[in-house]
């Protein structure tokens, strides 16, 4: 298949070069994105190669775009994007922060090589880190695999802010879930369960 855009779209027409008498009998097709080579399946039914990054750029007002998976299936050429991850929100409350670090403990995993079975995504490290700079006052977000997790720690340039208390807090995939404001002070973070209904791909 070959699309001739040149820019970021989010709608791309692809022209498979077979030709078009492939398309007579109904299949079904399954696409990724971002795309990646490592993708592999055997059956059309369990995939792997995906991957959350476990080390993810910080974007102001946005995500790491090879950090939020997607996936589409369907027969012949309407393909309509779900997202696979959750999103973790923050706005940097603080000078000088370089990094935020979440960490599930007790063993959760929801970042880093990723299998996925057609509806759930399966990871394989416990953390991700945020990379910045990250300037006071604006707002980021960290693409992580939807599950649900005993304790999340949050820790700024490395000092963790809160314990994560709650238990059973389940991440759904296409939710952006709020984490309040991100200081280095050890200042508690509220109410960052409380999620919102935009998907991932509106940011």
């Amino acid at each position: 298949f070959k699309t001739n855009i040149t820019e970021n779209a989010a709608v791309a027409s692809f022209e498979y070069l077979g030709g078009a008498e492939y398309f007579d009998t109904p299949e079904t097709f399954h696409a990724f994105y971002p795309y990646s080579k490592a993708i592999a399946t055997e059956d059309f039914q369990n995939f792997t190669g995906l991957e959350i990054p476990a080390v993810q750029k910080a974007v102001e007002n946005g995500f790491d775009p090879a950090a939020a998976l997607c996936y589409a299936t369907g027969q012949f050429t309407n393909l309509a994007f779900q997202n696979l991850t959750s999103l973790l929100k923050f706005t940097i409350d603080a000078d000088e922060v370089y990094t935020v670090r979440v960490y599930a403990t007790w063993g959760s995993k929801f970042a880093g090589a990723c299998t996925f079975d057609g509806t759930a995504l399966t990871a394989s490290v416990n953390q991700v880190v945020l990379k910045g700079p990250m300037r006071k006052g604006k707002t980021f977000y960290m693409a992580v695999a939807p599950g649900t997790y005993e304790t999340l720690d949050v820790y700024v340039n490395n000092e963790k802010l809160s314990d994560m208390t709650r238990t059973n807090k389940t991440l759904k995939a296409g939710k952006i879930y709020d984490m309040g404001k991100l200081g280095n002070n050890r200042k508690t973070v509220l109410d960052w369960y409380n999620y919102t209904t935009n998907p991932a791909s509106t940011i």
